[in-house]
């Protein structure tokens, strides 16, 4: 799915715009806050229905093995561990992030890595990330566990 046909809106009507901009939960700077882009209902919806055809339906959220190789995970209990984690599995791209079929963002892998915790909360979210090539998928299941795995063809 290319990026670049996908409508992005003003965060101050993005219903997750809370978890960057408010102190009681996470203020980000300015230059990372312009680096997070929400995306439209409809383009967000378009991203939610590309996402399930990377689940597997008999794992905990886990990358499809129908699509996937090398599927890995780690628990997310040490913020720093999983930083340290994610910066050796995603490159430096443009990313699109995927709660729900009406919440979705284009950012980059520098400020998800950094700002992780804020985008994946436990307990409530399963969050679907990947790059515009779609040559990886990462899964954050609400149980505390990132997903990891590379597309089997390309």
């Amino acid at each position: 799915m290319k990026f670049s046909k996908l409508q992005i809106i003003d965060i101050d009507g993005f219903i997750l715009k809370w978890r960057w901009t408010d102190p009681k939960y996470c203020l980000v700077s300015e230059n990372d806050l312009k680096q997070i882009s929400p995306l439209d209902e409809d383009s967000s919806k378009q991203i939610w229905e590309n996402s399930l055809t990377f689940v597997s339906e008999e794992t905990d959220f886990s990358p499809s093995n129908n699509f996937f190789t090398k599927i890995e995970y780690i628990d997310t209990e040490n913020n720093n561990g999983v930083r340290n984690w994610l910066k050796k599995k995603l490159p430096n791209c443009q990313i699109v992030v995927n709660w729900q079929p009406d919440s979705s963002v284009l950012t980059n892998t520098g400020v998800f890595i950094e700002y992780w915790d804020d985008f994946c909360y436990p307990s409530s979210d399963d969050v679907s990330i990947w790059p515009e090539d779609e040559s990886w998928i990462l899964h954050y299941w609400h149980e505390d566990k990132f997903w990891f795995g590379k597309r089997k063809y390309l």
